[in-house]
C-alpha cells in the first residue's frame, strides 16, 4: 500500500489508496477505483471513511471531470462540518454496475450533537456513450420528471400517515435530484435523511423500471385545436403506448389497458377521478381525439413540446405505482353501523372513505387495502408505511395501510368524534375482506 500526505482544507490528511478494477467501456477501457482511507490528525475535527478515485482511463478528460466532482465535494463537506464546528465527518462510496450504467455514490455524515446529517452525492455514467455522465433525462426521456414525479408522489399519498413530510406535497424532482442506476438496470431516485421524512425512514428510494418506458412523438400538424384545447389522435397515440383502443360504436371509444378501462362517448363530458373534461372524444375525418390534458390527468400519460411536436410517455405498468400491483376479485364489507363511511373501488385498491358532515373538511381515507404479488411483497415488506398483511390467497398478498391520527383540528366537532368511531370500528371488527374468483 501506497500512502502519503496532503493538505486539505488546511488540515492535515493523511490519505492511503487502494486500488479495485471494474469493466467500464466494453473491451476498450478500465475504471480503476483507488479508495482514499483519510484519517485527520485533529483534536476538534476527524475525518473518516473513504472517497473514489478514477485513474487510467482513455477518456483523460472525463477522469479528470469525474474526480474533479467528488474533490469538489470532498471540500464542500469538510468545510460544512468545520463550519457547524462538527466533531467529525464520514465519507464512505458504493459502485452499482448494470450492463449498460456504472453508478457512484458517495455518502456523508456529518455529526452533530447528538444527532447528524446523512447525504448522498450521485455519478451515472453510459459505458454506450463513450462513458458519457447522465442525466435524469438521459435515462429517461424529456418527461423523466414528471414520470418521476406521479410515482413518488402515488407512493407518498398511499403510504401511511408519518412516514413522509407531506404538509406541503411534494416539490417534484428537477436536475438536482440524486438518482443512480441499480444492479438490475432500474432506475433509483434517492433523497437525503430529512429531505422529504422523517429520520426514522432513512434515505428514501423510489425504483423506476426504464424497460417499461413507453414513447411516442406527435407532430403538431396531426392534432387538432378546438376551443383553445390542443387534441390528439387517440387510436395511433395510444396503442404505440400500451393500450388497447376500440370504437364501440358511432359514437363511443373505450381505452383499455390490463384492468384500467375508460369510456368516451362524443359529446358527452368524462368525468373520472373527480374531473369534468368537456370534448372528451371528438371526431374529425373518421379519426377519434381526445384532448391532451384527458391523457395527462386521467390516463397518468407525462408530455413535453418542442418546435413541432408533443412528446408523449407512459409505462407498461401503471404509472403510478412504485410497484407492480395485481387486482384481483374481493370484496370489503364495513359494519352496518358506520355512517358517513363508503368502499371506493378501481383498478389499483379499495379505500375505506370518511365524508365529513361539515362541508368545509375533506374526506379522509381510513383504510386503503392493496393486493400485491407474493415477489414483489417480499422485496417491498420491509420498508417503512407499506401495511400490514391482513390475508393471503394463492399468489395474492392483501395489505391494508390504516389512517394513524385524527386530522380534524376541532376535537369538540362531530366529525372528529366520527372519524374517531369509524376507525376504531374498522380496526376492531375487521375489514371483513372476502375473496372472489380465487380460492385459497
Amino acid at each position: 500500500m501506497k500512502c502519503k500526505k496532503v493538505i486539505a482544507s488546511t488540515l492535515l490528511v493523511t490519505m492511503c489508496m487502494t486500488g479495485t478494477a471494474l469493466a467500464f467501456e466494453k473491451d476498450t477501457d478500465t475504471l480503476s477505483t483507488s479508495i482514499k482511507s483519510v484519517t485527520l490528525n485533529s483534536t476538534s475535527q476527524v475525518i473518516t471513511g473513504k472517497i473514489p478515485q478514477f485513474e487510467n482511463m482513455r477518456d483523460k478528460e472525463l477522469e479528470k471531470k469525474l474526480n474533479k466532482i467528488v474533490g469538489d465535494l470532498y471540500e464542500k463537506k469538510v468545510a460544512e462540518a468545520k463550519e457547524l464546528k462538527s466533531p467529525g465527518i464520514n465519507f464512505e462510496y458504493e459502485i452499482k454496475e448494470s450492463e449498460k450504467y456504472i453508478s457512484v455514490l458517495v455518502y456523508t455524515y456529518i455529526s452533530s450533537g447528538n444527532t447528524g446529517s446523512d447525504e448522498v452525492n450521485t455519478i451515472v455514467i453510459d459505458k454506450d456513450k463513450h462513458n458519457q455522465i447522465e442525466t435524469l433525462v438521459d435515462l429517461m426521456g424529456s418527461n423523466a420528471y414528471k414520470i418521476a414525479n406521479n410515482i413518488i408522489s402515488e407512493t407518498i399519498k398511499v403510504a401511511s400517515s408519518g412516514t413522509y413530510f407531506t404538509e406541503d406535497g411534494f416539490d417534484g424532482t428537477n436536475s438536482a435530484t440524486k438518482f443512480y442506476v441499480d444492479d438490475n438496470g432500474k432506475a433509483v431516485i434517492i433523497f437525503d435523511k430529512y429531505e422529504i421524512a422523517p429520520g426514522s425512514s432513512g434515505m428514501p428510494k423510489f425504483e423506476i423500471d426504464m424497460s417499461k418506458i413507453k414513447e411516442v412523438k406527435v407532430p403538431f400538424a396531426d392534432t387538432l385545436l378546438i376551443n383553445e384545447e390542443r387534441m390528439i389522435p387517440i387510436r395511433p397515440t395510444l396503442e404505440q403506448l400500451g393500450f388497447k383502443v376500440a370504437l364501440e360504436n358511432n359514437n363511443t371509444v373505450s381505452i383499455t389497458k390490463g384492468s384500467e378501462k375508460h369510456t368516451l362517448v362524443k359529446g358527452e363530458k368524462a368525468v373520472e377521478n373527480g374531473r369534468e373534461i368537456e370534448n372528451a372524444l371528438v371526431f374529425n375525418n373518421g379519426k377519434g381525439y381526445t384532448p391532451i390534458f384527458y391523457l395527462e390527468t386521467i390516463l397518468n400519460i407525462a408530455y413535453s413540446a418542442d418546435e413541432n411536436q408533443y412528446t408523449l410517455t407512459a409505462m407498461d405498468s401503471n404509472l403510478n405505482k412504485q410497484v407492480q400491483v395485481e387486482k384481483y376479485n374481493y370484496t370489503v364489507k364495513i359494519p352496518d353501523s358506520l355512517k358517513n363511511v363508503k368502499v371506493l373501488n378501481d383498478s389499483e385498491k379499495t379505500e375505506i372513505i370518511y365524508t365529513p358532515i361539515d362541508s368545509n373538511l375533506s374526506n379522509e381515507t381510513i383504510a386503503t387495502i392493496s393486493v400485491y404479488d407474493k415477489e414483489t411483497w417480499n422485496k417491498m415488506k420491509d420498508e417503512a408505511g407499506v401495511g400490514q398483511v391482513i390475508d393471503t390467497v394463492k399468489d395474492c398478498v392483501y395489505v391494508v395501510s390504516t389512517l394513524q391520527s385524527n386530522p380534524y383540528e376541532d376535537e369538540k366537532s362531530i366529525d372528529f368524534k366520527g372519524l374517531n368511531e369509524a376507525v376504531k370500528a374498522v380496526n376492531e371488527n375487521g375489514y371483513y375482506l372476502s375473496i372472489g374468483s380465487i380460492d385459497k
